[in-house]
């Protein structure tokens, strides 16, 4: 029965096209090695392990493989008695594919050494081999037209690497043909040839050297050039800016849209007018030829959309708060000192002719601008020599401060207790002075103040802190002082403010005037930043996901700006 089974299964193994099943594999012949005894029964060492490399699957150069292998297993401490079984049994597992397919194939007890079992696997796998190259192919590497002469020179090193037995007359000759025949290189190895490889590399590099040269002055000249360019082109901007339209955005004045103007006007609610866009237009009909009216937009009627009405150019398309050449013009007036009406009082309706005043009332007399808010404090001083003789003890009592003052807490609730007084001089009726890192410097003298409505920077603190005007964004505003005095601010800039791990962009407004405070952080960031500001216990407590920032003030700053408010003779200064 088992024999015809047998026959059975070897009719069907013969048929074409049909998959012959797995045979199965005979109890103990696991069992079964392909080393010979000596090889066999060595013990390998427990700390033995197999090289890390690619494996060979039969389709490439079989003595690449083996040399190798050869090398990488010289990092094994292996002992001379232990290497040749190491060597022979280690060899499998860099193996895969037809190569592994190979050795198992082998007959049981046949590999007597690893010298034996090289040679039989570079028999199987003498396809693979590498041809040996020759000096004459360098002929077939020639350099391109668009190939730079140091890509030929290393194209042609790595060629020259390939060959063992290499001919130097063949090779120089070979780098002569090959590169391109209208270069000054190829004219110089002519008219001076080269006797090695050594003399074609140096002066390969000469020429390669002298062509970076030129490359880098036309690149400087190409820059300077350009930023000649640049500087008109600014100038001319510069210039432009001071009137209501480019020269040559004349024929442009009705579109909606401009890239800059989108981030060089704002909207015209960001300016607070306390009238509507409508009063706006009137005003500026006031004006007369200060202001400048479009043409119509030069678009099909049927193309415009009836739904939007722009009182500006009197046409169909947008709103009349979208207009952006009205923006723009609104920008420009508000530079030169119109509207200044529009701030600060409430919307009024047109009023009659027999109503207007014959003359206009005459502007009130100049009053004394007061920046800030000092003096009359009995325990600070009412006098400049007794806040002096204060700030001077508080110097000797508390020492010098460092610049960090800044602490974390674990607590998720912002609470003040007498602990947070500890670095406080008493009596006391200091402001809220810190130091906090701003657009990579620290800063002094920075006024928590939640009677200010806007952030406020000192435009010299900018000069110092060596920030560029170009990073001022125009925007004219007024800002509204204690007394009602009014001060146009230089624009709006924005710094990054560094506090124990968050850094945060905030908006500050520029302002040029003296004072002896470099900043005033007001309710925006206030509120922004969800602090809480006590004067008493002289710190500000911010809420962080991880806990409770605190920040102390530093009295004896603040007690300089006290002193330098107080001297009458004497300006305020900034540090």
């Amino acid at each position: 029965m088992a024999r015809e089974l047998q026959k059975l299964k070897d009719m069907i193994s013969s048929v074409t096209g049909v998959v012959r099943p797995i045979p199965e594999i005979p109890v103990g012949s696991h069992m079964i090695s392909r080393f010979a005894a000596p090889i066999c029964d060595a013990e390998i060492p427990k700390r033995f392990q197999t090289p890390n490399m690619k494996l060979y699957d039969g389709s490439s150069d079989p003595e690449e493989h083996v040399a190798q292998y050869r090398d990488r297993m010289e990092i094994n401490p292996i002992l001379e008695k232990l290497k040749e079984a190491c060597l022979c049994k280690g060899f499998g597992s860099t193996l895969t594919g037809s190569g592994l397919k190979w050795l198992l194939s082998l007959p049981p007890y046949s590999i007597t050494s690893f010298s034996h079992l090289v040679n039989l696997f570079n028999n199987e796998f003498s396809c693979g081999r590498s041809f040996e190259r020759l000096t004459s192919d360098l002929y077939r590497i020639t350099q391109s037209n668009s190939e730079s002469l140091r890509d030929y020179v290393s194209k042609f090193g790595m060629e020259i690497l390939e060959i063992p037995n290499l001919d130097m007359a063949t090779a120089v000759q070979a780098f002569n043909m090959g590169s391109k025949k209208d270069s000054i290189f190829y004219d110089d190895l002519v008219m001076n040839p080269c006797r090695n490889l050594d003399e074609v590399r140096t002066r390969a590099l000469r020429f390669i050297r002298l062509k970076d040269d030129k490359k880098i002055q036309d690149m400087i000249g190409s820059t300077i050039k350009l930023e000649h360019h640049d500087k008109k082109q600014g100038s001319l901007f510069k210039n432009n800016k001071t009137k209501p339209y480019f020269k040559h955005d004349n024929q442009n004045v009705h579109a909606v849209k401009y890239d800059e103007d989108e981030e060089e006007y704002p909207k015209i609610s960001e300016y607070c007018f306390s009238v509507d866009v409508g009063d706006v237009l009137l005003a500026m009909q006031d004006l007369g030829g200060k202001a400048r009216w479009p043409r119509k937009i030069d678009k099909a009627v049927g193309y415009k959309d009836k739904s939007k009405w722009c009182s500006y150019h009197e046409d169909f398309g947008h709103f009349t708060d979208e207009c952006t050449a009205l923006r723009r013009e609104i920008g420009y007036l508000l530079s030169k000192g119109h509207f200044k009406d529009l701030f600060g009082r409430k919307k009024q309706g047109i009023q009659d002719p027999e109503n207007v005043p014959e003359k206009a009332a005459q502007p009130p007399p100049d009053a004394r601008i007061i920046n800030f808010i000092f003096g009359g404090s009995d325990i600070c001083g009412t006098s400049y020599s007794a806040a002096k003789r204060n700030a001077k003890n508080c110097k000797l009592e508390c020492g010098e401060r460092p610049v960090a003052t800044s602490t974390t807490t674990t607590q998720k609730f912002i609470s003040f207790d007498e602990e947070d007084r500890a670095h406080i001089q008493d009596p006391h009726h200091d402001s809220l002075g810190i130091t906090l890192f701003t657009a990579n410097h620290y800063v002094r003298r920075i006024l928590i103040d939640g009677g200010s409505s806007v952030n406020i920077i000192q435009y010299d603190v900018l000069k110092k802190m060596n920030i560029p005007e170009s990073g001022i964004l125009p925007r004219s505003s007024v800002l509204v002082g204690f007394s009602g005095e009014t001060k146009n601010n230089l624009g709006d800039i924005k710094l990054p403010i560094y506090i124990e791990g968050v850094n945060t962009i905030k908006k500050i407004c520029v302002i040029d005037c003296l004072s002896c405070w470099n900043i005033i952080l007001g309710r925006p960031w206030i509120h922004e930043m969800k602090a809480v500001p006590l004067t008493y216990h002289q710190c500000v407590k911010l809420p962080y996901p991880w806990g409770v920032v605190k920040i102390n003030s530093d009295q004896q700053e603040e007690k300089k700006c006290y002193t330098s408010s107080m001297k009458p003779s004497s300006k305020p200064t900034t540090l």
